[in-house]
C-alpha cells in the first residue's frame, strides 16, 4: 500500500524543470490475438514524443498477431516500427526469449519493455523518461 502510495505521489509531482528526452527503443513482445489487441498498441503509432523507434517481436512466423501489427505498421508509416519475427532461446522463459532479438536491433540506449496489453495515453513516455537520470537511474517503472 506505502509502495502504490509513494510511486503515484513520485509521479504526479511536476517534472524537472529541465526534462531529458533521450531517444527510446520500445519492445513490444507479442504472442496471440488478444482483446484489445488493436486499441492497447495503436496509441504507441502516435506518441508524443521527439525520437523513438517501435519494435514488436513475435516468436511464431504464423502468429495470428502478424496481421494486425503488419496493418497498425501500414496505417502509421511515418512511425519508425518493424516487426521481428522468430525468438532466440537463451533460458526458460519464452517472453525473455522473444525479447533477446529485438533488443539487439533495438537503436536507442534506452530501452522502454511494454506487454501487448498495456493501453497508455498519447504523453506516456512524456511522463516517464524525465525520471531516468543517466547515471543515476538505471530502471523506472510504471505502476
Amino acid at each position: 500500500m506505502w509502495g502504490t502510495w509513494f510511486a503515484r505521489r513520485k509521479f504526479t509531482q511536476t517534472q524537472p524543470s529541465t526534462p531529458h528526452y533521450p531517444p527510446v527503443s520500445i519492445l513490444k513482445p507479442a504472442k496471440g490475438l488478444e482483446t484489445g489487441f488493436l486499441e492497447n498498441n495503436e496509441v504507441f503509432f502516435a506518441l508524443d514524443y521527439p525520437l523513438y523507434e517501435l519494435i514488436f517481436s513475435v516468436a511464431d512466423a504464423n502468429d495470428p498477431v502478424i496481421p494486425v501489427i503488419e496493418r497498425l505498421r501500414a496505417k502509421y508509416p511515418k512511425c519508425d516500427s518493424r516487426l521481428v519475427i522468430g525468438d532466440e532461446a537463451i533460458g526458460p522463459n519464452p517472453k525473455v526469449n522473444n525479447l533477446v532479438r529485438p533488443y539487439r536491433e533495438a537503436r536507442y540506449d534506452l530501452i522502454l519493455i511494454s506487454d501487448s496489453n498495456v493501453r497508455v495515453q498519447a504523453d506516456y513516455l512524456n511522463r516517464i523518461v524525465p525520471h531516468h537520470k543517466p547515471g543515476v537511474v538505471g530502471v523506472v517503472t510504471a505502476v
